[in-house]
């Protein structure tokens, strides 16, 4: 580490504290800050606009939900089928008590039951994935200004299991609050062309970070180059 020497008295000057333990003389390390913002003017070559923090929270609430009608069609759809299933098997079940004809009727009882089990099964499953989908967390620390907090909690949801929301709301800390820009590039670039046009589909928001950063939307392919998930700008 360099050694710093104190401009008053010429004593050595403490690296941790940036205060000299002679005469006093506090001192302010500008060095990082200012090889900091030239790194990034040299990087950023175009304007990002400001977003509030409230409507980034919104950008990511509205992701998340956007699966819900879907989850909720699928739960409706379970529903039916559990409970027809479980209609027939309580009639198979009355039939074989009154009129019982050997395995047949045991056959006409399991079938319609082994349905319910699974219609149950896929009910609690999407009742759980709804209940884990919550980001209510991240939302309150978006709100705070808390954007590296928000950024690992959604990360740390990323790692246990990938879903293209959870990247999405990253890429908008990266790109619109924290200056990760060569990160939210990849990022975008690492997703699958489905992934990405359902994204584009909820907000417009993802073109123009896609065009900003020199990736490609899936609007943009014709006379690209491709590789990976999405092509770069030429």
């Amino acid at each position: 580490m360099k050694k710093l020497t104190c401009t008053q008295c010429g004593a050595s000057i403490n690296n941790d504290t940036l205060t000299c333990d002679y005469c006093g003389s506090v001192f302010f390390n500008s060095t990082k800050e200012e090889n900091t913002k030239k790194k990034k003017s040299v990087e950023l070559e175009f304007d990002v606009r400001q977003l509030e923090d409230a409507e980034l929270a919104r950008l990511c609430k509205n992701i998340v939900s956007a699966d819900k009608t879907s989850n909720l069609f699928v739960l409706f759809f379970m529903f039916v089928w559990t409970g027809i299933a479980f209609g027939m098997t309580t009639a198979f079940i009355v039939e074989m008590a009154v009129f019982s004809e050997g395995i047949f009727d045991l056959i006409f009882v399991l079938v319609p039951a082994a349905f319910v089990v699974i219609g149950l099964s896929v009910i609690i499953k999407i009742f759980r994935d709804m209940a884990k989908g919550k980001i209510t967390k991240e939302l309150a620390l978006i709100k705070k200004g808390e954007y590296q907090k928000a950024y690992e909690s959604f990360t740390t949801r990323e790692n246990k299991k990938h879903h293209k929301n959870y990247v999405a709301c990253i890429i908008l800390l990266d790109y619109f609050k924290l200056g990760n820009y060569g990160e939210a590039k990849q990022r975008i670039i690492q997703m699958s062309q489905v992934e990405l046009s359902a994204l584009i589909l909820r907000s417009n928001v993802f073109v123009e970070i896609a065009q900003n950063l020199g990736v490609k939307t899936p609007t943009q392919y014709t006379n690209s180059y491709h590789h990976g998930g999405y092509s770069e700008t030429l």
